[in-house]
C-alpha cells in the first residue's frame, strides 16, 4: 500500500506479501525517477540534462527485481520502495553532512552535485533542512516503524537492499579502478552476520560475486544502526550489464536468472529468521461446495470505453485474462478500508511487475455480495496463482473465450463453466 502522511501521499510504498508478520524486508531506494515539480524547480540542469543525469543515477527496474523476486520465493516479505527519485532526497546517507563523507563532493543527503561533479544545485542551508525534514526523516521513521514491528513479532529483521550499478565508472565514484563484478554484496560489521553473508554468497553462486567493491555498506534504519544488532542487513548491488541494455533499458534475459537468485536469498533469510526452516502458511482446504460458488461469480471489467462482461472483456483485452482481488484475506472479511488498501497495494504490484491492470468486479449472481478486483493479461496462470497466494486468496480466475476457470491458489485443483 502507499501509506500517507498527514493527509499526503507519502514517500514510500510498503507491500506485505505472503501474510503473517514477515522478518525479511526488501529495501528498494534508488529505483525511481519521480521527482515532485517544486522540487524539480530548484534543480539547476536544463530537462535534456536531468533525463540524462536520471538515466545514470537511477537503479533502473530495481522495484521490479525486488517484487519479481518476493513473488517467486513465496515466503511472508514486505517491500519498502522510494517513490521519489535519489534526486530528490537520497535515505541512505546520513542526513548530518558532518557524518557524511559523500557531503564533501556536495553528494550527501541532498544532493548539490552530479555524477559528473557538476552543479545540481545552488547551495542553501534552509533548503536542505526543509527538504530533509519534508522526505528524508518521515522515510527514516516509517522504515524503522517497520522493522521495530518485525523485531517485535520475529525477534529478527532481516534488510536486503536492493540496487545497481553500472558497467563502467561514473566521475562522482571513490573508487574508481575497484573491481565491478556482477554482484556486489554490501556489509556492515554489526548488522552482516555470517550467516546472512553466507547465505547471500550461496543465493549468488552462478554469479561473479565481490564484497564492498566497488561500494560498501548496507542501509540499516538510523533508529537502528550500531544500537540492535537483532536489525540485520546485506546490500545486492547488480552490474547492470547482467539485466539490462544498459543504452536503452531494456530487460534482457539475464533478469530472471537474477530474480531466481534473490528468490533464494529472500528464502534463505526467512529461514534464518525463524531458525527453524520456513513456515508452512498454507489455508486449509477449500471445500468443493465453497469451489461451486466461486465459480458462479460474475466478473466484470472496466475496459477502455465503460464496462465490460467477462466474454466482452476477453475478446476486447485478449486471453487469457485472469482476474485477481486482494480483498478478504482466506475469507476473513476485513473493512472497507482495509479491503481498499490491500486493493491499491495488488494493483501497484501488478504495475511493477509490468502489467496494465483493469478494475474489475466480481459479484455474487444475486448482486448482495461484490468485490474489487484486478483483470490482467500477458501473465500465465502460475503467477496469477503465484500472486493470489501472496494476497492471501483461495483462488483466482481465468476467462479464456467462453469459459470462465477459477484455478486454486494452493494446491491443483480448477472449477469451470460456461459464460455468455
Amino acid at each position: 500500500m502507499t501509506q500517507t502522511q498527514n493527509g499526503a501521499v507519502s514517500g514510500w510504498t510498503l507491500h506485505r506479501l505472503g501474510g503473517f508478520q514477515p522478518g525479511v524486508v526488501l529495501h528498494v531506494p534508488h529505483a525511481s525517477r519521480a521527482i515532485p515539480g517544486d522540487v524539480r524547480t530548484a534543480i539547476l540542469l536544463d530537462d535534456a540534462a536531468l533525463d540524462a543525469e536520471l538515466a545514470a543515477m537511477t537503479d533502473r527496474h530495481t522495484d521490479r527485481l525486488a517484487l519479481s523476486g518476493a513473488l517467486l520465493a513465496e515466503v511472508p516479505t514486505a517491500l519498502f520502495v522510494n517513490r521519489w527519485s535519489r534526486l530528490v532526497v537520497d535515505p541512505e546517507r546520513f542526513a548530518d553532512d558532518a557524518l557524511e563523507q559523500m557531503a564533501s563532493i556536495g553528494m550527501g543527503a541532498v544532493y548539490r552535485s552530479t555524477s559528473q561533479l557538476a552543479p545540481l544545485r545552488e547551495p542553501d542551508t534552509d533548503a536542505q533542512r526543509r527538504l530533509v525534514g519534508r522526505f528524508f526523516d518521515p522515510y527514516a521513521d516509517a522504515f524503522a516503524d517497520l522493522v521495530d514491528q518485525m523485531l517485535d513479532a520475529v525477534g529478527h529483521a532481516i534488510i536486503i537492499d536492493v540496487h545497481s550499478y553500472p558497467s563502467r565508472p561514473l566521475p562522482y565514484e571513490r573508487e574508481p579502478n575497484a573491481a565491478r563484478p556482477e554482484i556486489c554484496l554490501g556489509t556492515d560489521l554489526v548488522h552482516t552476520t555470517p550467516e546472512l553473508l553466507d547465505a547471500a554468497t550461496k543465493a549468488f553462486a552462478g554469479f561473479d560475486v565481490g564484497h564492498n567493491t566497488p561500494f560498501a555498506g548496507t542501509y540499516v534504519a538510523l533508529r537502528h544502526y550500531q544500537r540492535d544488532p537483532r536489525a540485520w542487513s546485506i546490500m545486492v548491488e547488480a552490474r547492470r550489464d547482467t539485466y539490462l541494455d544498459e543504452d536503452t533499458g531494456t530487460l534482457h534475459d539475464g533478469f530472471d536468472r537474477l530474480v531466481g537468485a534473490l528468490a533464494g536469498l529472500v528464502r534463505s533469510s526467512h529461514e534464518l529468521c525463524h531458525r527453524g526452516g520456513a513456515v508452512d502458511h498454507r489455508p486449509p482446504e477449500v471445500p468443493a461446495g465453497l469451489r461451486r460458488t466461486y465459480v458462479q461469480t460474475v466478473v466484470s471489467v472496466d475496459g477502455d470505453n465503460g464496462r465490460l462482461s467477462a466474454h466482452a472483456a476477453v475478446e476486447q483485452l485478449g486471453e487469457p485474462l485472469y482476474i485477481i482481488t486482494a480483498a478478504n484475506p482466506f475469507g476473513t472479511m476485513l473493512s472497507e478500508d482495509d479491503n481498499r488498501a490491500r486493493h491499491e497495494s495488488l494493483g501497484d504490484v501488478l504495475i511493477a511487475s509490468g502489467c496494465r491492470p483493469y478494475p474489475a468486479v466480481g459479484s455474487s449472481p444475486d448482486g448482495n455480495w461484490s468485490e474489487e478486483s484486478w483483470a490482467v493479461t500477458g501473465i500465465g496462470s502460475a503467477t496469477a496463482r503465484r500472486i493470489g497466494r501472496a494476497f492471501e486468496q483461495n483462488a483466482v480466475f481465468e476467462l479464456s473465450g467462453y469459459t470462465q476457470r477459477v484455478l486454486g491458489c494452493f494446491g491443483d485443483w480448477a472449477v469451470e463453466r460456461q459464460i455468455d
